[in-house]
């Protein structure tokens, strides 16, 4: 089944501990315990370590963990890009010969839909990392909040990803 969120943001973890934050809109299938398709969309997963090979599938490619935190996006015209934010994580593309990456924290990469990678620029604050359900707030893993932010919702021009408030929780709705 394809499930679809439509707004807001969920967690969802997995018997392995492995949790995963996804940030609509976006759509994709779990396929095992350690195993999601991502059709569209952006989403983090954290990794423990008793959990290594846990693995986001795109179109164009695999995520594979090494022990680390990690985002995917792919958007829908069959691109993707990944970053890492701790740790490691392999990188396989399929593009008539097996190209593998390991990349690093603070590296990112991009595999456009006809399967060319190309270094990306690491940025910080692109995926929901944490989400606080009692306040509704998520973090983008910044290292300081202002007072100012907290008390506006994420209202600071410098760092637009400072804080935001989730929006309306999350509504998730399965597709045959």
């Amino acid at each position: 089944d394809t499930l679809f969120l439509q707004n807001g943001y969920v967690k969802l973890l997995f018997n392995n501990s492995t949790q995963v934050f996804l940030e609509a809109p976006v759509r994709f299938q779990i396929v095992s315990d350690s195993e999601i398709k991502l059709l569209a969309g952006k989403i983090c997963a954290d990794v423990p370590e008793n959990a290594h090979g846990f693995t986001i599938y795109t179109d164009n490619a695999s995520v594979i963990d090494l022990g680390t935190r990690f985002g995917v996006h792919a958007d829908r015209f069959g691109n993707t890009n990944v970053y890492v934010i701790e740790g490691k994580a392999r990188l396989q593309v399929d593009s008539g010969s097996q190209s593998q990456f390991v990349l690093e924290a603070g590296t990112a990469k991009g595999v456009s839909q006809t399967r060319i990678i190309s270094d990306l620029k690491y940025r910080d604050g692109v995926f929901v990392q944490k989400i606080d359900s009692a306040t509704g707030m998520s973090w983008r893993g910044q290292d300081r909040l202002s007072l100012a932010d907290i008390a506006g919702g994420g209202g600071n021009r410098q760092n637009k990803y400072l804080i935001e408030p989730s929006r309306n929780g999350g509504t998730l709705i399965s597709t045959p």
